[in-house]
């Protein structure tokens, strides 16, 4: 499992695309807005837009621990799908959302924070992480 975080429109999807020789199938789940599930995939998958995923489970007015829960339970759940072929494999991609003002409204704050959280549970699990600022690749965690 990858995930691939950085600034927003800061080339995080293009640098996927680049560095990825096979092919992905590509889920861009800010549109969606539904947890996606690991079962109708065969191969690699991308799943973009988390922070949008979140943000939507805050606007459900659940309780943070239970969202990081079911978020936790999602990770795992790619995770025991990529176990099953050496061809799948899932990259997430969340927009770092953290670095600036302290949002003054609470959902929003709590939205912020709930990110930082996921993300740092979805850190824990992954194999490889990156950090894209400015179409420029760091690596976090992991081998090449």
């Amino acid at each position: 499992m990858q995930f691939v975080t950085g600034g927003a429109f800061n080339g995080k999807a293009e640098w996927v695309r680049e560095t990825n020789k096979q092919k992905l199938e590509w889920l861009n789940v800010s549109e969606e807005l539904t947890l996606p599930q690991p079962e109708p995939f065969q191969n690699a998958v991308v799943v973009e837009g988390l922070e949008y995923l979140i943000l939507n489970e805050v606007r459900k007015e659940k309780e943070m621990n239970r969202i990081r829960s079911e978020f936790h339970s999602l990770f795992e759940k790619w995770m025991k799908w990529e176990d099953t072929s050496a061809h799948r494999e899932v990259i997430w991609i969340g927009s770092d959302i953290g670095r600036g003002i302290v949002p003054i409204d609470p959902a929003e704050r709590k939205w912020r924070d709930l990110t930082g959280w996921v993300y740092q549970d979805l850190v824990k699990l992954s194999d490889r992480v990156y950090e894209i600022w400015f179409g420029l690749p760091k690596r976090l965690k992991g081998m090449e």
